[in-house]
């Protein structure tokens, strides 16, 4: 997903991920949404307010999952919530991977716009979508990861 950085705002250094790499809350803009995530750049010394990236899509969790019926599609989005970095997401599953890794089987890649998620089966519970379904979740401090990390 190309963004562009509006603003970054002042706070302390985050460390993300198991490399430990050093994320920033910024403000940013996309073709697909608008809001405050944190943002892992593959650059720390660079100036971000006012440069694009091509960014790969992570959070911290998720809740209120949901397989959408017929009845309550309305179409995919992603809307903030009023935490800043937390938002309300109605994707189109795009792939389901089955595993032999009973930690995470299946995974379930969903779209919306240029979005992209990975979910897991922690996260989805008995609730397995198929290729093509829609999904609703909350999702909880979404992270913005630099393509050339």
């Amino acid at each position: 997903m190309l963004i562009m950085i509006t603003k970054v705002h002042p706070t302390k250094l985050i460390l993300m991920g198991n490399i430990a790499a050093p994320g920033y809350w910024v403000d940013f803009i996309s073709a697909t949404i608008s809001g405050q995530a944190i943002f892992v750049p593959a650059n720390a010394d660079e100036q971000l307010s006012g440069q694009s990236y091509y960014v790969e899509t992570n959070y911290e969790a998720i809740r209120d999952y949901q397989i959408m019926t017929e009845e309550k599609v309305s179409s995919v989005s992603i809307k903030p919530l009023s935490n800043p970095g937390d938002y309300e997401v109605v994707a189109e599953v795009k792939f389901v991977l089955l595993t032999n890794n009973e930690i995470n089987n299946p995974l379930v890649y969903v779209e919306v716009g240029e979005a992209r998620f990975a979910l897991t089966t922690n996260e989805l519970g008995e609730q397995v979508p198929n290729v093509g379904d829609v999904v609703s979740f909350k999702l909880k401090e979404l992270s913005l990861w630099d393509e050339n990390i």
